[in-house]
């Protein structure tokens, strides 16, 4: 039905005030009389209202809109405006309410073929494109058996042979996303995708269409996928060799994604060397090692560079010729000598590394070893590929198992050979560095060879300048050797003039961060962190180079952003992959379903990088008092059972989900997705540069803090809840209901021994023997001993702890680490001291004041935080003890004097900073003893 005039211009000006989001006044619009029932004012209506957060009247609309018995209900005729259905669909997927976009696709796609016989080109086209609305719906709702039912009813209507790959992909994701896999429901979905693939191929072939004559590389993949899944490796293999066409290039040009769409997916083919790739991961996966073996020879004779083929190629030898080795080695040598030997008869100047590489390889795995063997082939690769800046990477898996002696002999031969050649010096220097060859490896030369170096500096945004490594050797160096802050301050600094020169280089930022962190002065780590441009998915990657330390420096704010960055881009990733999902269907791109499914499953939702940022924020969010910004933290006051009942409540969205702490090797179940490897290039022996904690610490870190965190604010809300039973006068058995929240509270405080909570960890044990002791006071009534015992655990507790490195006075030598560990301590102590102030509530109400122990405990706890501010005071104070004091042996020439100044002034900033927010936590702490 047409619009008259006058409705059109009253529905163009609610579409203008929407488009500038002033959805009040165009509510107003929907509202004025005339207009106000009109099907297209209603749905703009109930879009309004979902903007101004009103979800149930916007769904109450446009549910009686598409419900025929209703009043409001539109004719069959309105509800194919496309208008109208636009508006419609753009409200549900604002609200995420999928069961209304797929009401809407319902009544669209029943309208459009209950009048099928006089249906438009314009209405089979919307009938199409409702069909397809309702397949992805489905899919965003993970309803994959839904999505079969849809896409198989969409090949009946159209014919259109992708939407019988959508079925079968549909089946498969659903078979892989089902824990119970041999369930004869589960096994059936797979045996129906293997004859759908067949049927679909089938009828491509047949159909020799124009754009697509042949199934693509994807298509044909889906099958294979059905066959694999059952461990049809014969058939699989036999499909390959028989029927799979391939082409080196796309039978139809792709000029954008409009070629894609008229084919209805994917236009590029299986490339013949593709096809061998497979038959020969088949073989190796059916158990025909041998023929595996060969066929991946036959791959290196075509393609003599790609080093993957090397690796199966001996991975299928071995297996073939197990548990004989050296008949593998033996086979494998021979292929690698017969493709050198090519190389030469052909006189080519460009030389293969991958053949040379495995050789390398069969040498250091003979049997007995052959030291000077692995040796001659090493420095034969040193010399033939020297000038790679990937040379020492290449080699450092097979050096331990070389002549040491008879590689140094060759290395510093090397060196003094062609001093002027700076490329053959970086190889012999790394590799010197590697075997500890100090002697030979002058810290001061290094850096003035790089100084040398920079006249060939390279124009433009570089990653590498000619010398970076250099730097990157002697930073090693350096790091291991320094033994006091003025040493690594003059590391750092030697690394601000090579970011300044070399400011691409993110092997200098990564090496800073470290320095800094080493020195506690993470405020320039902030900076070098950014100049990584960290974004997306390397949240999850690179975090781990700065929340550690941020919290060391006391930059706590800085932590909490940057773990509720990793949490967001978290959720993004889960918001965004329906519709990265459904793109991927859309061009054809079946395997790009499955990767990015088990992507987001086995590594994005059990990341161990989210799972500890959720602890950090746990732990951050107990001690953000007012002064730092927030409103929310514990500051050892009475209004701390106020913000614990707030934490108890929020606190969902801070837990992983499903973690349960009782189970057994929980840790294997988390994704470890940090990228360790940025670090591994350029490794000596023996370094504690690039020494990051183990996926076990960094777990079981994080389920400590979330233990902590979950017992200190149920023991905090439940001293409150004991309180207010007390006010009331209830009886012993209401009051027991009153606390209901600390059931459970000594099991959980149990959980914490198997993931290392032990007297190390000094002021978390403090915090731990206060829920103890609440736990104690509000289940014993007039058991006075157990009482003392208990303040008598806390007191022995607070001992430990003002023994700790964090109360120990700092010196000159020992100020970062002081700083370090004095920091990390503050959230565990604001628990600590919200847990005291909660037990001095408690002990007032029950008229305990007087019980043994208590002042005394109210005392020491005092003194706790008093003697953590009086040190931090002092080293505020502290004028000399971070003086650069460059030393004869630390001064490496002009050129690095600007860089170590900026380190000097950073270090002190940072180490300022630190001591500013430190003391705002304390102060707080400290003015909480008026209220007890």
């Amino acid at each position: 039905m047409m619009m008259s005039r006058a409705q059109s211009q009253h529905t163009d000006k609610i579409y203008e005030l929407i488009s500038e989001y002033h959805y009040k006044e165009g509510l107003k619009l929907c509202n004025k009389k005339g207009h106000h029932l009109a099907p297209l004012v209603l749905a703009l209506k109930a879009h309004c209202l979902a903007k101004l957060s009103k979800r149930e009247e916007a769904i109450e609309i446009n549910d009686s809109l598409l419900n025929f018995n209703s009043s409001t209900a539109i004719s069959p005729q309105e509800i194919l405006s496309p208008d109208f259905c636009n508006v419609m669909e753009l409200t549900y997927n604002y609200m995420q309410h999928h069961k209304g976009v797929l009401e809407l696709c319902a009544a669209v796609t029943n309208t459009v073929k209950s009048n099928i016989a006089v249906a438009t080109p314009q209405h089979l086209q919307l009938l199409q494109e409702f069909m397809d609305k309702e397949f992805f719906t489905y899919l965003k709702m993970n309803d994959f058996a839904s999505m079969n039912k849809s896409a198989m009813t969409m090949f009946k209507q159209f014919g259109h042979t992708k939407y019988l790959y959508w079925a079968i992909s549909s089946n498969l994701v659903k078979h892989g996303q089902t824990l119970n896999i041999n369930s004869p429901q589960i096994s059936m979905l797979v045996q129906i995708s293997e004859k759908l693939a067949h049927k679909a191929t089938e009828l491509d072939l047949t159909a020799k269409d124009e754009i697509k004559p042949y199934p693509s590389v994807q298509d044909w993949r889906l099958y294979l996928s059905a066959l694999i899944t059952q461990s049809k490796f014969s058939e699989a293999i036999t499909l390959l060799q028989t029927k799979v066409t391939t082409s080196d290039k796309s039978i139809t040009k792709i000029h954008d994604e409009t070629s894609i769409l008229a084919a209805n997916g994917s236009l590029v083919q299986m490339r013949p060397t593709e096809r061998d790739e497979l038959i020969a991961s088949y073989m190796s996966k059916f158990g025909d090692f041998a023929s595996s073996a060969a066929l991946y020879s036959e791959l290196i004779s075509q393609s003599p560079e790609q080093w993957i083929y090397y690796e199966n190629m001996w991975a299928a030898s071995s297996a073939a010729y197990a548990p004989s080795t050296s008949e593998a080695v033996s086979a494998c040598t021979k292929v690698c000598n017969d493709m050198v030997a090519k190389e030469k008869e052909d006189e080519s100047t460009i030389h293969l590394r991958s053949p040379r590489l495995l050789l390398i390889k069969m040498a250091s795995l003979a049997s007995p070893p052959n030291p000077t063997l692995t040796s001659t082939l090493i420095k034969n690769y040193i010399d033939t590929f020297y000038k790679k800046q990937c040379c020492f990477s290449d080699l450092h898996p097979y050096l331990d198992q070389a002549d040491k002696q008879q590689l140094v002999a060759h290395l510093l031969n090397l060196k003094s050979k062609d001093p002027l050649d700076l490329r053959k010096y970086i190889i012999s220097s790394q590799l010197l560095a590697y075997f500890g060859e100090h002697s030979h490896n002058n810290v001061n030369e290094l850096l003035k060879t790089w100084s040398s170096s920079l006249k060939e500096l390279i124009p433009g945004e570089q990653d590498t300048q000619p010398g970076d490594e250099l730097i990157q050797v002697a930073a090693e160096r350096l790091f291991n050797e320094a033994d006091t802050p003025a040493k690594l301050i003059c590391l750092a600094g030697v690394l601000e003039t090579a970011i300044k020169l070399s400011p691409y280089n993110y092997h200098f930022k990564l090496i800073g961060l470290q320095v800094y962190g080493a020195l506690t002065a993470f405020e320039r780590g902030c900076g070098l962190f950014n100049g990584l441009g960290v974004k997306n998915i390397q949240l999850d990657s690179l975090s781990y180079v700065l929340l550690d330390g941020l919290l060391k420096s006391g930059l706590f704010c800085e932590a909490l952003k940057q773990s509720q960055d990793i949490q967001g881009m978290h959720l993004h990733s889960q918001r965004s992959l329906s519709d990265h999902l459904g793109k991927a269907y859309m061009y054809g791109n079946y395997s790009q379903v499955v990767e990015m499914l088990d992507f987001q499953k086995n590594k994005m939702a059990k990341s161990l990088q989210l799972f500890s940022s959720k602890s950090y924020t746990c732990t951050l969010a107990c001690f953000q008092t007012d002064t730092l910004g927030e409103l929310h933290g514990f500051s050892g006051k009475p209004e701390d059972d106020e913000r614990a009942q707030m934490m108890t409540t929020i606190g969902e969205k801070w837990k992983h989900e499903d973690v349960d702490f009782a189970t057994p090797n929980l840790v294997d179940q988390f994704s470890d997705n940090r990228d360790l490897k940025l670090h591994h290039n350029y490794e000596s022996i023996s370094t504690t540069l690039n020494s990051f904690n183990s996926k076990e610490f960094v777990f079981n870190d994080a389920a400590r803090i979330s233990i902590i965190h979950e017992a200190a604010v149920n023991a905090l809300t439940g001293c409150a809840e004991y309180k207010i039973a007390k006010n009331k006068g209830k009886g012993k058995e209401e009051k027991r209901q009153k606390i209901s929240v600390l059931e459970g509270l000594e099991k959980k405080m149990e959980l914490l021994h198997p993931i290392g909570a032990d007297s190390k960890d000094t002021v978390l044990m403090l915090a731990v023997s206060l829920v103890n002791s609440v736990l104690v006071f509000a289940n014993c009534e007039n058991d006075n001993s157990t009482l003392t015992l208990s303040l008598e655990a806390v007191t022995e507790k607070v001992n430990a702890v003002e023994t700790s490195p964090a109360w120990t006075k700092h010196t000159s030598s020992s100020s970062s680490s002081w700083l370090a560990a004095s920091c990390e301590v503050l959230p565990n102590l604001v628990i600590f001291v919200a847990l005291q102030g909660g037990l001095a509530r408690l002990i007032k109400k029950r008229r305990l004041t007087t019980l043994s122990g208590w002042s005394a405990l109210v005392e020491r706890c005092e003194r706790l935080v008093e003697g953590l501010r009086v040190l931090f005071r002092e080293f505020e104070n502290a004028e000399t003890e971070l003086e650069l004091g460059i030393e004869n042996d630390q001064y490496y020439g002009d050129l690095f004097v600007d860089g170590m100044k900026l380190a000097s002034e950073s270090v002190a900033s940072s180490h300022s900073l630190s001591t500013k927010r430190s003391l705002e936590v304390l102060n707080q702490l400290y003015e909480k003893k008026s209220d007890i």
